[in-house]
């Protein structure tokens, strides 16, 4: 059977190459037949412009005229078509048909084959009245106005026949006006016949020569072909020979070979074991480790060490007792189940077998017998599969389990997915145990931020308070001395703030207090910028700017932009809304800056602030 496809595929082979050459030999020859053919098309267009260019001329000139001879009769269709001379010569006007006429006559004179005529379908004279050819021609031009040529060879190609188109000129009116023509219409053509002896001779010859070729090459294919099948004949009665002394070998060997494999497979699975052991240790010890990435390498190395297309591991949650299974095919994870118990605690569901023995099972026979509906099942259409309990302090706590479509699991099979679950029991385990603790932690650093805002946070406005302005100080003087800034301190107080709790009551006033500290952070709208509650109806700003103006103007806009809360005030003549005093000591000397001469310093400038009407900005 080999031995009759090689030959088929070389005889194939060769006889494409054969057709292959052939096609392209009979592809030059008809191309130089075409050549040929546009040779002679050219020849008759150049004979075609020769007449044009004549016309032309005569044209232009308006018609020329020449002696009267005998037997030569002037158009009477013309406008002095004849004219005599003083010297009493007569003349007649040659028109440019007359001229064509007569350079076809002078052309054609002598050459045998050679055909020329000027025709129309509506001729002047009878005598131009077109033949077949003609009028096959003349029918193209006005049926394709846009064509000027048409060609046609005899059909032994012994002659071209070809007519050019003429268009109406102003001059042609003269006397074809009559007949309705406008100008750039076709109103006839010049016929030119040419003779092609040659191009007959040449199409002979190449049919005579691809004959020959085709006869030569079928005879020398016929004969390669012979001797290749006698070659490969003798080949495959030699490798007969050479198989019969091979089958005999291999028997023998693969007798020994399987027992080394079956060797050799053992201690493959057991480095490979503890490869994947090794792996899975550095995955739990390292810093982005997670219950879906250990399955997800459980699935993978439980498919390699059982040569598994599918596998499947499963977690039984500690709280619920469901049973959550990932699937992976062909290294694809695809579906994620969660199964419920029964209420003796079996998960049936999955495989038609209890798992809550903790007793493995496999199955090597076709599915259809023993799961029949199974949900999973139905879309992996399995044949074997090998299930393993993964336990934990003599608890389920897991299933694992891998299937394929045709090849049955063994002993060797169980052991190693069986230690491949003991591994898995203890990493999930570990996990567990790790994020509880992960959790506490998490826990405990939340605790401890919550903590350290509320020492530093005012809990009625959500200001700093006074011990974090205590805190920042002398840090942010430090920065403002080092980047050369200029620092300001800014304590603002309320003003009439007890009449105002009198009056409205503690409610409003802690609530006059909260609507003033959030004015306040509205207006500190930079890094360089806090705002602290120090104590009662008192606030303090911490500021650092490049020009001392800045810090001015900030402190402004801060009083304006209390006042215009417009919050009511009767006991805060004469504005009667709520207002506040403030203090400022700007810094840009250094040299004996402290927090006491600093604050004392703003506080004496919002004691004069207060001295002077309040609702003011005093800057020391």
């Amino acid at each position: 059977m080999k031995k009759n496809l090689l030959l088929l595929f070389l005889l194939l082979l060769f006889g494409g190459a054969v057709f292959a050459g052939l096609g392209g030999y009979l592809h030059s020859q008809q191309k130089l037949i075409e050549l040929s053919k546009q040779n002679n098309r050219d020849k008759a267009v150049a004979l075609f412009d020769n007449l044009i260019m004549t016309r032309g001329w005569n044209n232009k000139l308006d018609g020329v005229y020449m002696r009267q001879q005998d037997g030569v009769e002037a158009n009477p269709h013309l406008k002095n078509g004849q004219i005599t001379t003083d010297q009493g010569d007569k003349l007649v006007k040659v028109i440019p048909a007359w001229m064509s006429r007569e350079r076809m006559r002078e052309l054609g004179a002598g050459k045998p084959g050679y055909r020329y005529n000027i025709t129309s379908l509506m001729p002047l004279s009878p005598e131009n009245k077109p033949d077949a050819f003609e009028i096959e021609a003349l029918q193209f031009f006005r049926e394709h106005k846009n064509q000027p040529y048409y060609f046609r060879f005899a059909k032994n190609l012994k002659s071209l026949d070809f007519m050019g188109a003429l268009q109406v000129t102003e001059e042609c009116l003269q006397c074809h006006g009559q007949q309705g023509y406008r100008i750039g219409d076709n109103h006839g053509g010049i016929r030119i016949t040419v003779p092609t002896d040659l191009l007959h001779a040449q199409i002979q010859q190449i049919e005579r020569q691809t004959r020959i070729t085709i006869i030569s090459v079928t005879a020398i294919a016929v004969l390669i072909y012979a001797a290749l099948y006698g070659l490969i004949n003798a080949l495959c009665k030699r490798q007969r020979a050479i198989q019969q002394l091979n089958e005999s070998l291999n028997v023998k060997v693969a007798e020994r070979t399987r027992s080394l494999e079956q060797t050799q497979k053992k201690l493959s699975d057991e480095l490979q074991f503890q490869q994947m052991r090794a792996e899975l240790y550095n995955l739990l010890i390292g810093s982005d480790y997670s219950v879906d990435k250990l399955k997800s390498r459980i699935l993978s190395n439980a498919k390699q060490l059982t040569a598994s297309p599918w596998a499947l591991a499963g977690e039984v949650d500690p709280d619920n007792a469901d049973l959550r299974c990932l699937f992976e095919i062909d290294s694809a994870l695809i579906d994620n189940l969660v199964l419920a118990p029964d209420e003796d605690g079996s998960y049936a569901a999955l495989w038609g077998h209890p798992l809550h023995t903790g007793e493995p099972f496999k199955v090597n026979r076709p599915v259809s017998e023993w799961l029949a509906g199974d949900r999973i099942n139905e879309r992996l259409k399995l044949q074997r599969v090998l299930s393993v309990p993964v336990m934990f302090n003599d608890a389920l706590v897991g299933q694992l389990a891998v299937a394929n479509k045709q090849s049955d699991y063994d002993e060797h099979d169980q052991q190693l997915l069986e230690r491949l679950a003991k591994f898995y029991a203890l990493s999930m385990h570990f996990l567990r145990t790790e994020a509880d603790l992960k959790l506490t932690r998490e826990k405990e650093k939340r605790y401890l931020r919550e903590v350290k805002r509320l020492s530093i946070t005012d809990p009625l406005t959500s200001l700093y308070n006074r011990r974090h302005f205590r805190e920042l100080f002398n840090k942010r003087l430090n920065l403002a001395k080092r980047l050369k800034l200029f620092f300001g301190l800014l304590i603002l107080d309320i003003d009439f703030f007890k009449p105002y709790n009198d009056r409205y009551g503690h409610l409003a006033g802690d609530q006059a207090l909260v609507t003033t500290a959030k004015v306040i952070s509205r207006q500190m709208r930079r890094s360089t910028e806090q705002a602290f509650r120090v104590g009662g109806e008192e606030f303090c700003c911490l500021v650092l700017a490049e020009t001392s103006e800045d810090i001015v103007t900030l402190a402004e806009s801060i009083r304006r932009a209390v006042k215009d809360e417009q919050i009511e005030h009767r006991d805060n003549p004469p504005q009667k809304v709520l207002t506040i005093s403030v203090g400022l000591n700007i810094v840009s000397d250094y040299e004996d800056a402290s927090y006491d001469k600093i604050y004392k310093a703003a506080d004496d400038a919002l004691y004069e602030a207060k001295s002077q009407g309040r609702d003011q900005v005093c800057v020391t």
